[in-house]
Parts: structure tokens; sequence; C-alpha cells
């Protein structure tokens, strides 16, 4: 009794299309995680405006967003050390 070679013809259609969904999925992932990293860019920007809200009377938030940053180590350090 011969038992016949197995051959496989149903690999070779799907390969093509396997390898691009992996590049596809690939690329997503990179796209993701420099969304991430914007984002968490972003958070700390907002947890820094958040504290100067918290430390600046009001009528010096009508500065720009860069003066305020260079403000914050002061104002941080000034509200650590009131009593």
């Amino acid at each position: 009794v011969e038992i016949p070679k197995f051959v496989d013809t149903v690999t070779p259609q799907y390969k093509p299309k396997f390898d691009a969904l992996l590049v596809e999925l690939k690329e997503a992932e990179e796209k993701s995680l420099k969304e991430s990293e914007r984002l968490e860019k972003e958070i700390v920007e907002v947890q820094e405006l958040k504290v100067i809200n918290k430390t600046m009377p009001k009528c010096v938030l009508l500065c720009s967003k860069s003066q305020l940053l260079n403000f914050l180590p002061f104002f941080m350090y000034s509200k650590r050390s009131a009593p």
C-alpha cells in the first residue's frame, strides 16, 4: 500500500494576504505608539497648566502658555514653601 504525498495547494494562495496583513499590523502599531507618546506629552502639559491655574492669580492666566510654563517652577516652589 502506497500513501500519497501531501501537497499543500492552499497556503501559497494565502501567504501574500497574510504578509500584507502583518505589514498593516506593524504600521498600525507604530501609529498607535506615536499617538500614545503624543497623548502622554499632552497629559503632562495639562497637568502643568492645572498646577499653574491653582497657584496663579486669574489675571496672570491671560499670558501665553509659554510664558506660564516659564513661571511654573517659581510658583511650584512658592507653593511648597508656604506655611
